[in-house]
């Protein structure tokens, strides 16, 4: 079963971290993982996703995943290949 997970970004954000974005997604596919990149202005109408990675360093976006009692994220490292385990 795959696991879809929300990048969240400032819309001013998006472009210069594609890249990230996509560094994720080719690494997750081994683990059942799909990351979407979402803008700050798309997350409140987006379908809930399995997990959530807020990169947006706004409290807002956080309490709207943790009033429902989500699995979110704030990634404050860096991505280290190997770092999720089967």
């Amino acid at each position: 079963m795959q696991r879809i997970g929300y990048m969240i970004y400032e819309t001013a954000e998006v472009e210069k971290n594609r890249g990230f974005v996509s560094m994720f997604a080719q690494a997750g596919k081994a683990y059942g993982l799909r990351f979407c990149l979402v803008t700050k202005d798309q997350y409140k109408t987006s379908p809930l996703p399995d997990f959530v990675i807020n990169r947006t360093r706004d409290p807002e976006v956080s309490l709207f995943y943790d009033v429902m009692e989500f699995w979110y994220f704030i990634l404050v490292i860096s991505f280290i290949p190997g770092m999720i385990k089967r």
